[in-house]
């Protein structure tokens, strides 16, 4: 519900983003309010196309700095 709301009260966009952009976009979301945690978001557009990422602090040099 966390996460929904941001869509709805205008924190996070959609806008013509790709299924990656909205995973980084969640993830910066998701380690603000819980730090220091292993992250894996799927992001799946139309049940055909999408992206699974893996944030994982052990492995710094393969995820996203926030």
């Amino acid at each position: 519900r966390w996460l929904l709301n941001l869509y709805s009260n205008g924190t996070l966009e959609m806008d013509y983003k790709s299924c990656e952009m909205i995973s980084d976009a969640l993830y910066y979301q998701i380690a603000a309010k819980y730090p220091d945690r292993d992250v894996t978001i799927t992001v799946s557009e139309d049940g055909e196309n999408g992206a699974l990422i893996k944030y994982e602090l052990s492995r710094p040099s393969l995820s996203i700095k926030i």
